[in-house]
């Protein structure tokens, strides 16, 4: 029962996979001629596909290292933190794995897969449940893009 509230549902997954593929499409034509994509010949939606194939096998720590690969390629986005915080609990490193849901957090502050896997691994360890307090619950609310256009619009 409690691992089947860790795993996301499927049709999440394939949402997830597919922001995570344009994200990655995204930022490959914004740097068409980058150095070092074109020395190391890695494909990042390959990359992502392999890690997700990985875990999928249970090969947990493998997996985790194809995502911690694309974020050292500058990939990144909630997905990729949130596939790799899944690979790290799962490898039984939990604590590195709260450290990655809270990246994918603070990417995707309203994310409710982000944030219940992120309760579950706290609870997990049996640590507090870290409610932030009034004001910085209701900051976490915006993403950090979105506060800048509130600011610049107030100004």
């Amino acid at each position: 029962m409690i691992l089947a509230k860790f795993r996301s549902h499927p049709g999440n997954c394939a949402r997830r996979f597919w922001r995570s593929l344009i994200s990655v499409s995204l930022s490959l034509l914004a740097l068409p001629g980058s150095p070092a994509l074109a020395a190391s010949g890695n494909d990042p939606a390959a990359i992502f596909d392999q890690g997700n194939n990985l875990y999928e096998q249970s090969k947990f720590a493998e997996a985790a290292a194809a995502y911690e690969k694309l974020i050292e390629l500058g990939h990144v986005s909630s997905a990729v933190y949130f596939n790799l915080g899944n690979a790290l609990f799962k490898a039984g490193q939990i604590g590195r794995a709260i450290a990655h849901y809270r990246i994918a957090e603070q990417l995707a502050p309203r994310d409710p897969d982000v944030r219940a896997n992120l309760q579950f691994a706290r609870n997990t360890v049996g640590g507090p449940g870290a409610r932030p307090s009034r004001w910085r619950g209701w900051i976490q609310h915006l993403t950090l893009n979105e506060w800048t256009l509130l600011a610049t619009s107030a100004f």
